[in-house]
């Protein structure tokens, strides 16, 4: 249950990298807010120390993660090079880690201080109270399995100790699993923001925007069919993408893929959003999505195939018949915009992304 007279949010590295750093709806929310008065926003050194690096580590994993699709272009489609409208396709730029980290270490600074953030010092926790933790294998330790659970538990250490002299309490947004479990009664793990977000906006705006948000309400019910169908739609093309173009499962299991028969999206049911983002004109939203998933496709296998040099053909594959039936449930965001310059009569909703713009891992449903 949200507590809506605490009004400080501490914030993990987990939760900027849940985030995709600086680029996060919700993040951003908890900047403006902050920047605003509304909330009082926290982070440690150590955190600050943390995003930048796992920020520079994830550089390094993508640029070695693009060199292959960069490479596959230049070779399967080298045809297109004879049109000027596809020249931007061989033409991308290559990734200067150095250079980029250097930019986000600028911005991440900047923006941690327009918007206000209180940056907690560490360095006076001593390494005695965090290995009485340590041996005693209470959160975020845990058989010592990961290595920043000591950053983790001086991050912890520090919070704690910061709000219980001001006899305040604050939420503490993270993704990972053992902090969550930390007990203190000055901190408040949550690894969801969305409900703390929704309140905050909610009780901020409760006597200026409580027309605002029952017209939201109105408009969102009134496009709530065409939104699941649209979402239908988007999800067929998706997941048929996601099964012809991952080769996971073909490589796992020595089969190739051949093509898809059907995949049919049903009983779209779009449950109560939230409100993660307002403003006087849009808004973004957020809600659980489930969905009936039905697929069948048809892979090859060749294990006991052979091929004739003289027919140039292969003979002996066969044909495996492939089958998902699932209900899923996912999140999607919308944006609203309440206010159009054309008046009220006109705003209008449309769904934003589909599960975190992240592939839904189809094949773990494959039968």
């Amino acid at each position: 249950m949200i507590d809506k007279n605490i009004n400080n949010i501490s914030l993990d590295t987990t939760f900027f990298e849940e985030q995709n750093f600086l680029s996060g709806a919700k993040l951003q929310e908890i900047g403006k807010l902050s920047k605003e008065g509304v909330i009082k926003a926290y982070i440690t050194d150590i955190v600050f120390r943390e995003v930048l690096s796992r920020f520079e580590k994830g550089l390094k994993t993508t640029d070695e993660k693009i060199k292959k699709p960069k490479s596959m272009l230049e070779g399967n489609a080298r045809l297109l090079k004879n049109f000027s409208q596809y020249k931007s396709y061989f033409d991308l730029p290559s990734v200067d880690v150095t250079v980029l980290y250097k930019e986000f270490a600028n911005q991440f600074e900047t923006w941690i201080k327009k918007s206000k953030f209180i940056i907690i010092k560490t360095d006076h926790i001593t390494i005695a109270s965090v290995m009485q933790n340590y041996f005693s294998n209470k959160p975020p330790f845990k058989e010592g399995e990961k290595k920043h659970e000591f950053p983790d538990a001086f991050t912890l250490q520090a919070l704690s100790e910061y709000f219980s002299k001001l006899n305040e309490r604050s939420y503490v947004l993270s993704r990972d699993k053992d902090l969550l479990t930390f007990k203190s009664d000055a901190l408040i793990p949550i690894s969801d923001s969305t409900e703390i977000i929704d309140a905050i906006i909610r009780a901020q705006k409760e006597k200026e925007t409580r027309s605002t948000i029952q017209f939201i309400e109105k408009v969102f019910d009134k496009e709530r069919d065409k939104l699941g169908d649209e979402i239908a739609l988007e999800l067929e093309e998706s997941i048929s993408d996601e099964l012809t173009y991952n080769d996971f499962y073909n490589d796992a299991n020595n089969l190739t893929f051949d093509y898809v028969e059907f995949v049919d999206i049903s009983n779209v049911t779009i449950h109560p959003f939230s409100i993660i983002y307002l403003n006087n004109t849009d808004a973004k939203l957020e809600a659980d999505v489930t969905f009936q998933l039905n697929a069948k496709f048809y892979m090859i296998d060749d294990s006991h195939a052979w091929f004739d040099k003289e027919s140039n053909m292969w003979y002996g594959r066969d044909s495996v018949e492939k089958i998902i039936n699932e209900s899923i449930t996912t999140s999607v965001t919308f944006n609203i915009d309440h206010n159009p310059k054309a008046g009220k009569d006109y705003a209008s909703v449309e769904f934003d992304e589909i599960n975190n713009g992240k592939e839904f891992n189809i094949w773990s449903y494959v039968r």
